[in-house]
C-alpha cells in the first residue's frame, strides 16, 4: 500500500515536472522571435526566393516544427542573407539558428546536436542527394564511390553544398567557386568545369527541381555524387541563454520527422 502510494506520487511528481518543463519551454520566446537565417537565393527545392519572400520544403518543414504543441509560443524570424553572412552570423550570435551540414569547421563556431548529447545520425533534420551534372558527350561516368573513364574532375561548387573532404580529394582535381548560380551550367557548357551540382533527390525520392532549366546538351549523372544531411544549428550565444529551449526544438524536430516516416 505504502509503495503503491510513493509510486504514484512519484509519477504525479514527474508529471508535473514535465509539463513545467514543456510551459517553461515555450514560454522563454513567447516575446520575441527566434531570429532563423536563410539563404537569398534560391535553392530548388529547398528555398526559393522571390520580391524578398522566401519559401520551400525547408520552410515548410521548420513550420511544421514550430508548429509542434511545446514550440507553438515560439515566433519565428526568417532572415534571407547570402549563405557566407549567415554562416558569420551564427558564429557572432547575429541569428540564433539555422539549417546546414555538418563539418568539424563549423562544429567549432557554432551548436550541433551532438553538442546536446544527441547523436547526429538521430538529428538529421532533412537530408537531400546530390547529383552531378556534366556535358551529355563527355564519356566519364561516377558508380557511387568513383569516377569511370576519368581520374579526377574540375568542379563548380556553390555556396551551400558541403562535399565530404575525403570524397572531394578523391574525385577533384580542384574547385571553381560558383557564385552567380543562374550561370553554374553555362560554366560546364563553356569547358571552364567539368560538373556542377544539383539536388537530385530529398529523403531518398527522385526530385530535380532544376530540370526545366538544364539544358539539354547536360545530363544529371546518376547515382548520387553524395548524401547531404542537414541539421538544426544554433549560435552559441542563445544556446548559453537558452539550452533547453534548444534541446527541446532538436527533440520535437526528430519526433516530427519519426511520425511523418
Amino acid at each position: 500500500m505504502f509503495k503503491a502510494r510513493v509510486s504514484n506520487i512519484v509519477r504525479l511528481w514527474t508529471t508535473v515536472t514535465l509539463l513545467f518543463v514543456v510551459g517553461a519551454t515555450s514560454l522563454v520566446y513567447a516575446s520575441e522571435s527566434l531570429k532563423v537565417c536563410v539563404p537569398d537565393q534560391s535553392v530548388p527545392p529547398f528555398y526559393f526566393v522571390q520580391d524578398n519572400r522566401v519559401s520551400g520544403l525547408t520552410l515548410n518543414h521548420l513550420n511544421a516544427l514550430f508548429e509542434q504543441p511545446n514550440l507553438s509560443d515560439i515566433g519565428i524570424e526568417y532572415i534571407p542573407e547570402p549563405w557566407q553572412r549567415c554562416l558569420k552570423d551564427i558564429e557572432s550570435g547575429g541569428v540564433d539558428m539555422l539549417v546546414a551540414g555538418y563539418s568539424q569547421e563549423r562544429a567549432m563556431k557554432a551548436v550541433y546536436p551532438d553538442s546536446m548529447g544527441v547523436d547526429l545520425e538521430e538529428s538529421v533534420f532533412s537530408y537531400a542527394q546530390i547529383c552531378l551534372v556534366k556535358k551529355a558527350s563527355d564519356q566519364w561516368s561516377w558508380d557511387g564511390d568513383k569516377l569511370v573513364d576519368k581520374d579526377q574532375v574540375i568542379l563548380g561548387l556553390e555556396p551551400g553544398f558541403l562535399i565530404p573532404e575525403e570524397r572531394m580529394a578523391e574525385t577533384a582535381e580542384r574547385v571553381v567557386s560558383v557564385w552567380d548560380v543562374s550561370q553554374k551550367y553555362e560554366l560546364v557548357k563553356l569547358d571552364r568545369v567539368d560538373a556542377v551540382l544539383t539536388v537530385c533527390g530529398v529523403m531518398d525520392e527522385v526530385n530535380i527541381p532544376d530540370r526545366a532549366i538544364i539544358p539539354s546538351d547536360l545530363d544529371v549523372v546518376f547515382p548520387p555524387y553524395i548524401d547531404s544531411p542537414v541539421y538544426l544549428v544554433f549560435s552559441a550565444a542563445f544556446y548559453r541563454q537558452f539550452p533547453d529551449t534548444a534541446k527541446a526544438i532538436v527533440d520535437a524536430s526528430h519526433l516530427l520527422n519519426m511520425s511523418i516516416k
